[in-house]
């Protein structure tokens, strides 16, 4: 289980990523969730400040679903959220519990080792918004292991319109300049990072740009 004795330093990047969120959107109408992991993460933070919100967890790791779906605060389905609905093809980490609890689209062959091939549901942004919504204020926070790209190509509906408010997304500096490309052209401006890894990789928060 996710708390403050087990990973203090987590979660206290955790805690100033969302006050600097907080600082620099107003509540949304909901929350897209995309990769929340643990308990005790971001939707669980937000809900503080955020009573309002309709918080949607997209959680595509099963072991990680099982732990968190009774205890998520708000929505929570086992899908992916990639550029297509349907079915895909994925990577699910096996041996030791960490390990175990990654799930990837994006791993490269040398990898293979470390996870087991399967398939599993997925969704986009626009058609969860046109099932739980449409939404006019929306954030999305993204932690999905490198298919952040994806994601914004199934968000481009609500991102053109201009219904995101925010964005939280976990970058690396050299391979993610296509999405900051992607979002700059989309009216949104980098507004904060947080460099959880090293001086390379890290959360970036979004906003519209006014």
């Amino acid at each position: 289980m996710f708390n403050n004795e087990i990973f203090p330093l987590h979660t206290k990047i955790l805690e100033k990523q969302c006050r600097a969120i907080i600082e620099r959107v107003e509540e949304p109408d909901v929350l897209f969730d995309a990769g929340p992991g643990k308990i005790g993460t971001e939707a669980w933070i937000l809900r503080k400040y955020w009573p309002n919100c309709i918080m949607v967890g997209i959680e595509p790791c099963i072991r990680r679903y099982n732990d968190i779906v009774y205890e998520y605060p708000g929505l929570i389905v086992n899908h992916a959220v990639t550029d297509e609905i349907g079915t895909i093809n994925g990577l699910q980490g096996i041996g030791d519990e960490l390990q175990g609890n990654d799930f990837t689209i994006s791993c490269s062959d040398e990898d293979d080792s470390y996870y087991k091939k399967t398939t599993i549901h997925s969704v986009t942004i626009d058609h969860l918004d046109g099932v739980y919504g449409p939404f006019n204020k929306i954030f999305i926070w993204a932690d999905i292991e490198g298919s952040e790209s994806k994601l914004i190509q199934g968000a481009k509906e609500v991102l053109s319109e201009g219904r995101v408010i925010g964005l939280n997304l976990e970058l690396t500096v050299g391979k993610d300049e296509h999405i900051l490309d992607s979002l700059y052209n989309l009216g949104y401006k980098l507004s904060y990072r947080c460099m959880v890894r090293n001086e390379n990789h890290g959360d970036y928060i979004f906003v519209k740009n006014i």
